[in-house]
């Protein structure tokens, strides 16, 4: 069972973002801010750091205490909004437990929203604004279906995830290809009906190795944004490779799949955000 190429997509979009930014003589900045000391998210903002030092992106880190206050968080998210210097903005989740993260994401200036979150962004995406940012994720899970090679009009696709609005521009994507598609909670008791007759599935629930062989249609395509970790140097998605590789025709691995091409997206953002 052929593994989609996640990480080797990755590299050719950032070696393509290096060049051009290169060649334009762009200066883009990033600006992430990180709450607290989260082991995972600590992990993820190094590799967006590393990312963007590889391509020539400066990247500034904004660390906040772990008991900070909604006021404080908004009060620096307003900083960075009238940074003049300062072209995206990243807020690492998730965040402790007493702050509202879309009450955060809606405080951040549309035009430096580097993940494509704001409901602003989503609107103009959704509306089909050939301008909107898009946030990484649904452009990674676009490019791997492109990757394929395959025709995949009149297919049905079926996303899960524990929030609709993570669907929403996934759902926008497939329609553009001409892809029937759903959406279902990871909540609801009869999802394992709805994964069999799936063409195309996309999890993104966070639930380690819970997508198994019975549980797939033959021959479906599935993208796997789950990142779970089971022991302090593995990490696991939501799909067990093992027990649907001879069900699936095409998988993407975690590590190596959505990942890497979520940092390359972001940082792509971020350029184009610079040349507003």
């Amino acid at each position: 069972m052929p593994l989609l190429p996640g990480r080797v997509l990755a590299e050719k979009i950032l070696d393509e973002l290096r060049i051009e930014i290169s060649s334009k003589q762009l200066k883009p900045i990033l600006a992430a801010i990180l709450v607290g000391q989260d082991p995972s998210s600590k992990t993820y903002i190094a590799l967006k750091q590393k990312a963007c030092q590889k391509i020539g992106v400066e990247f500034r880190l904004f660390k906040m205490r772990k008991n900070t206050t909604q006021k404080k968080l908004s009060a620096q998210i307003q900083n960075l909004n009238e940074d003049k210097t300062v072209h995206g903005i990243l807020l690492q989740l998730p965040l402790p437990a007493q702050l509202n993260p879309n009450q955060a994401i809606q405080a951040i200036d549309p035009e430096k929203d580097a993940d494509g979150f704001h409901p602003a962004n989503l609107e103009k995406f959704l509306r089909g604004d050939p301008d909107a940012i898009l946030s990484p994720v649904p452009a990674g899970i676009k490019i791997l279906l492109e990757s394929t090679g395959q025709n995949l009009a009149g297919k049905n696709a079926l996303i899960t995830s524990n929030s609709e609005i993570f669907s929403k521009p996934i759902l926008k994507i497939l329609a553009d290809k001409n892809i029937g598609g759903s959406w279902k909670s990871c909540r609801d008791t009869d999802i394992f009906d709805a994964t069999k007759n799936a063409d195309i599935f996309v999890t993104a629930c966070g639930k380690p190795q819970w997508i198994r062989g019975e549980n797939i249609k033959k021959g479906a395509i599935i993208i796997d944004v789950g990142i779970n970790k089971i022991a302090p140097r593995k990490i696991v998605g939501d799909v067990d490779i093992d027990s649907v590789k001879n069900r699936a025709s095409l998988v993407s691995p975690v590590p190596g799949g959505v990942g890497p091409l979520t940092v390359a997206f972001l940082l792509k953002n971020v350029m184009q955000l610079s040349e507003i």
